[in-house]
Order: structure tokens, then sequence, then C-alpha cells
């Protein structure tokens, strides 16, 4: 029921072209955070080096970046995968409780909310779970990504290292510290999106389902 496996044959044609789709798009989440921490775990070990003095000329070696270019494209990756994920949850809820929306109708979230029936069945409850905590960080992020304005901003680094964090200043010990746990942070987003995501899949299912019983 977490990845959104659900066969109610009074589903319409529309809501399970988009059941299918957030199925598939739960599973390609599921995959990307599993890679998101692999990478994340050469990221850390590189850290580690960083933060033994005789150790941390290596982190300069142009091949060792590799790893934060695919932490980072994974992160990437995931933030739009969750993006589509919240558009397309939205779509088979309104085709599956036949709500009359169009596809491309604006600002289709916030008009969920506010309907009725949706909050008869109280799917407004796992509606509100994609707009707040990791899942609002992570859809944050995203805004600023699809305009590529991050690359010219002071807080964004492709390697993830904390803003003013100086190894001359706080020592060579302290800036890998740092640098690992703000790594450590972005990746425990993308867990705790995931996590998000399999729980609202799972309780959409049970809700949805109850409404159908009803018809």
């Amino acid at each position: 029921m977490g990845l959104l496996q659900f066969k109610n044959r009074k589903l319409n044609k529309k809501a399970r072209e988009f059941r299918h789709e957030v199925y598939h798009l739960t599973l390609d989440i599921l995959e990307i955070n599993r890679r998101i921490h692999e990478s994340a775990a050469l990221c850390k070990f590189k850290t580690e080096n960083f933060g033994k003095a005789e150790k941390a000329g290596h982190i300069d070696h142009p091949r060792h970046s590799v790893y934060f270019d695919d932490l980072l494209y994974h992160l990437e990756n995931f933030i739009f995968r969750v993006q589509a994920y919240k558009d397309k949850m939205c779509l088979f809820i309104n085709f599956s409780l036949n709500l009359g929306f169009e596809e491309k109708d604006y600002g289709l979230f916030w008009r969920l909310l506010k309907n009725p029936s949706v909050r008869e069945m109280h799917l407004d409850t796992e509606l509100k779970k994609l707009d707040r905590g990791s899942v609002s960080e992570i859809l944050k992020q995203r805004k600023v990504m699809s305009h590529r304005s991050y690359y010219k901003n002071e807080s964004y680094n492709p390697l993830f290292i904390p803003k003013n964090i100086s190894p001359k200043e706080v020592g060579h010990r302290r800036a890998a510290l740092l640098w690992k746990r703000n790594i450590i942070v972005e990746c425990n987003k993308a867990n705790q999106t995931t996590l998000r995501i399999l729980e609202v899949n799972r309780k959409t299912v049970l809700k949805v389902d109850a409404f159908l019983k009803d018809k």
C-alpha cells in the first residue's frame, strides 16, 4: 500500500492513470533515495580525510569532486521527483473522488484543501503532509533550482561545504565535522520525505477506498 498498489474496480480511467504514475514515481523516489545515501557515504569518507591534517590535501584532487557531483545530481533528481509526485497525487485524488477539476487547473493543491469531499474523507490531512516539514523544505529548494539562481547564491556550494566555515579559523577537524554534518542534514531531508510519501500513499489508499465503497 505504501507504493499505491491500489486496484479498486470503481476507479475511473483517469484515476487509474494517475495511480499508475504515482506508483512509479514512488518507486523512483525510493531508488533515488538509496543512491543519495550511497553517494553520501563516499562524501562523508572524503570529509573525514579532510579532518586529518596529513590527508587534508587529498580533497583538492579534481577526481574527488565526482563524489559530491553524484550526490548533488541525485539530490536534484530527488527534488524534482517529489514535486512531480505532489502534482500527480493531487490529480489522483481529484479523479478518484470525481471532483471535476481539470488536469491543467492552476492551484489544484489549494483547491483540493478547500473541497468539501476532500475534507469529509480527511484527505486534506494527507495533502497537508506534502506542504510541511522535510517535504516543504525539499520543494522550496526546487523553486530555487528551477530558476538556476542557486548557482549565483552565496549559500550554494556544490560540495555542500557549510557557509562561513574556514579550516584556518576553526581547524581542519572542526571544519570536517561541520561539513559532514551538513551532508547528513541534506540526506536526512530526503529520507524523511521518502518515509512521509510512503505514509501518505498508504493512508490515501485507505481513505479513497472508503469513499468508493459508499458509491
